[in-house]
């Protein structure tokens, strides 16, 4: 599910559950068939158990407030078992590109574990950071420690031909995403969810281009 078919659901469910609240008030059942109709419509086939709530409502209609409250359940569980704010194009992506490396890829996949499962958001950053540092030692060929691998980044990458724009782009980012993490997570200072995805898809996207130019 992308974040425009998220948007979709979570309209269809503002507007059943307003719907349902309203009909607790009124005991007028024509918005709440009107909008099991349209759900039924779209995500008919779909979205697993919509069809049989629907055909309760046609056949019963002492069952509407029972089958919609039904049909915006069955809207929520979608929605928590198939969005993941994180791009899957992107993470697949990545997750294929970090095959040549399987200490990173290891790490990589136990952020993405810990962020989907909504726990330990400190450690996801943690898990982050170390996949990132795993990468650059082996794209690198040496053990040291992030902050030490900038200048050697820099050099690397103009040895390669790398535009200057992009070397420093890219060391400025490696930098500041090294100073984030000690200053923010090594800390145990909070971090919110917004912070954390985009370190989670900038990590993903340093990776992918440093795996293609240095490999």
């Amino acid at each position: 599910m992308n974040a425009r078919q998220k948007l979709q659901i979570d309209y269809y469910i503002n507007e059943i559950d307003s719907a349902i609240a309203e009909f607790e008030d009124s005991k007028d059942p024509s918005k709440l068939y009107d909008l099991c109709e349209q759900i039924q419509a779209v995500y008919s086939g779909e979205i697993s158990g919509i069809d049989d709530q629907y055909e309760k409502i046609c056949n019963y209609s002492g069952l509407i407030e029972r089958c919609s409250k039904a049909i915006s359940a069955l809207l929520k569980n979608h929605v928590s078992s198939s969005y993941n704010p994180i791009e899957n194009e992107l993470v697949n992506n990545t997750r294929n590109s970090l095959q040549c490396c399987p200490g990173a890829l290891e790490q990589y996949d136990c952020a993405l574990a810990k962020y989907e499962s909504g726990v330990f958001e400190r450690n996801t950053l943690d898990d982050m950071r170390l996949s990132f540092e795993i990468l650059l030692k082996y794209l690198l060929s040496n053990d040291r420690s992030l902050e030490n691998q900038i200048g050697i980044l820099g050099d690397k990458l103009k040895e390669l031909n790398t535009s200057v724009e992009i070397r420093n782009m890219l060391t400025t980012v490696v930098n500041y995403f090294g100073k984030y993490q000690n200053d923010h997570v090594k800390h145990k200072d909070a971090v919110n969810s917004n912070e954390i995805e985009f370190i989670i898809e900038l990590t993903s996207v340093l990776m992918k281009f440093l795996i293609k130019t240095l490999t």
